[in-house]
């Protein structure tokens, strides 16, 4: 199998997965599965990722080294996409001007 149809299939059983492992309670997909520091965990090709991300990335879209996702509803186990946002963090300045330095 071609590694761009193994991503495709990989995609699929994790929304299979994920969409399997909720129960909508309020509103929210509350997550019934592994848990570790109270947020939700689901294995995606082959690494264990936090649940709310893995939803993100599937209904929504990417999301970039260092971004964190967060909850509109304040529940840590919801993985309702429409529940979930990226926060965006200014970098502190002395980051901003170390990386237009080596630009």
């Amino acid at each position: 199998m071609e590694p761009f149809q193994r991503s495709i299939f990989g995609f699929a059983d994790a929304r299979r997965r994920l969409l399997r492992g909720c129960d909508i309670v309020d509103g929210c997909w509350v997550w019934q599965g592994a848990r570790r520091n109270g947020y939700g965990t689901i294995s995606v090709f082959g690494r264990t990722r936090t649940v709310h991300r893995v939803s993100y990335v599937l209904f929504v879209g990417s999301v970039e080294l260092g971004q964190s996702v967060l909850h509109t509803c304040g529940n840590s186990l919801c993985c309702c996409p429409d529940h979930l946002y990226i926060d965006i963090q200014e970098k502190p300045l002395s980051m901003t001007a170390a990386s237009s330095w080596q630009s």
